[in-house]
């Protein structure tokens, strides 16, 4: 019963540092375009640089500082090749893998698109599900 999402990203390889400065920059200025589009970072290898978490996570946190007012904010999916090759449930690859993925290894942290977000943020980065950011900066 919900409209289509348009869900637009940056899709990279295995290179130790894919996500460049730059294709924050492109995906900034594609997010004050398209307000409502789902934004999807993705690369093929298991995990993003440290440079790389530095650079997203300044784009996650810009991007929910402008929408705090408004309550408001972009859906921004972080996907590895962990999530790009799962063989049947990302449920079931997350639990396998334990730690960090396990704890969004069931049904809520993947039955939407902003859950699934709010999951990649956190195990990929480390930052907080959205709502819990929000109160505590809207404090």
């Amino acid at each position: 019963n919900k409209n289509p999402i348009l869900a637009i990203g940056e899709a990279k390889s295995f290179a130790s540092e894919a996500i460049k400065k730059k294709d924050i920059t492109q995906l900034k200025t594609l997010a004050k375009k398209l307000p409502t589009a789902a934004i999807v970072i993705s690369v093929l290898k298991d995990n993003f640089s440290e440079l790389e978490k530095e650079l997203i996570s300044e784009f996650v946190l810009w991007d929910r500082k402008a929408g705090a007012s408004k309550r408001k904010r972009r859906t921004i999916i972080l996907m590895t090749g962990t999530e790009l090759f799962a063989d049947f449930s990302i449920q079931n690859t997350w639990k396998e893998l334990g730690g960090a993925y396990e704890k969004h290894s069931n049904y809520y942290s993947t039955n939407s698109l902003e859950n699934f977000a709010n999951a990649t943020q956190e195990i990929y980065l480390g930052i907080e599900p959205y709502y819990d950011w929000l109160s505590k900066h809207m404090e």
